[in-house]
């Protein structure tokens, strides 16, 4: 990738991210001022983002606040294309679903961009469950979140989702047998988008020269990375998967928020992100992991020429 579409692709990811907030504080206000209305008094809402790592962070206080407030009704208002993880959880008495460009929804979600709209909100039970403001001495954003928008407790327990794994994987030939053998890269994000392809190449060599059989995780017209196949499955199979495989490659994505509970090693690098922004926030050890995490801040070239040496040395402490 030439440093020119490595700009490309930066300023269309802005664009489009302005193009997504085409909503006023006024109109985010009065949204609000509607939602506060139409729940009832023991009700409270927790209102999820469309990408799959906002709604599983999103959800992750649940069970700590359906502790402190049991008599409090949780409704969630979220995507219709997380379906399936949101309604996994317990806990919860009423969901709303949208399609993920319905426009009501889109001006539900306008709230975000507005921290004293937020603020308000979660006085009187509407919760953003996206951090707009950074804490001093407790970054990260499942901690924020429990800390700075339902008051909870530093220890207080995480919630993670309710998807098991499942019978017979279909996506991978003879998946039972070479199970130990398989690893998934997954250099594709929405958030972090763009992608060092030859450094994932290199990685993958690494794997297959040590005998093991990598895929690519891809959905519509993303190409796998060179030396391995394509991988497209449901979130579903895909945590299945997760669940008996010894690694999974990653850029920091929602989908690893998903695949923690299922204790899979992890190998994740951080590109073209700042390191306030997205490194000390998204930092999976807020998951409290069991599995081995090796997490990569990609701040400069130097940084991107010693990922296959560590990459070694990772392997060496996971004895593969």
């Amino acid at each position: 990738m030439t440093s020119f579409d490595v700009f490309f692709k930066k300023l269309m990811h802005k664009a489009a991210s302005y193009i997504r907030k085409p909503f006023s504080y006024h109109t985010a206000k009065a949204t609000l001022s509607k939602l506060m209305g139409m729940k009832d008094k023991n009700e409270v809402i927790f209102l999820l983002r469309t990408p799959i790592g906002d709604s599983v962070y999103g959800m992750s206080a649940l069970e700590a606040y359906r502790q402190k407030y049991p008599d409090k009704k949780i409704v969630i208002i979220g995507s219709q294309k997380n379906s399936k993880i949101i309604n996994s959880y317990a806990n919860v008495d009423r969901t709303i679903l949208f399609a993920p460009d319905d426009e009501q929804y889109q001006r539900i979600l306008s709230i975000s961009t507005f921290p004293r709209i937020c603020a308000k909100g979660a006085k009187q039970g509407v919760y953003m469950t996206l951090p707009t403001a950074k804490r001093k001495g407790n970054p990260d954003n499942i901690r924020q979140q429990r800390l700075t928008i339902f008051q909870l407790d530093e220890n207080a327990p995480i919630t993670y989702h309710g998807l098991t794994k499942n019978g017979g994987v279909t996506a991978i030939k003879n998946f039972e047998e070479i199970k130990e053998k398989v690893v998934v890269i997954n250099p594709y994000s929405t958030t972090m988008p763009y992608v060092t392809m030859p450094l994932y190449e290199k990685l993958c060599d690494i794997l297959v020269s040590r005998g093991y059989k990598v895929y690519t995780n891809v959905v519509g017209d993303q190409a796998p990375v060179a030396g391995s196949e394509a991988l497209c499955c449901s979130i579903e199979e895909l945590y299945s998967i997760a669940c008996d495989i010894p690694l999974i490659v990653s850029v920091r994505s929602g989908i690893l928020d998903l695949l923690v509970k299922s204790n899979i090693n992890m190998f994740i690098l951080y590109e073209n992100v700042t390191r306030s922004h997205c490194f000390d926030i998204c930092r999976l050890g807020a998951w409290r992991c069991k599995g081995e995490i090796e997490e990569i801040y990609i701040e400069n070239k130097k940084v991107l020429e010693q990922v296959p040496d560590r990459f070694l040395a990772y392997l060496e402490r996971l004895g593969m």
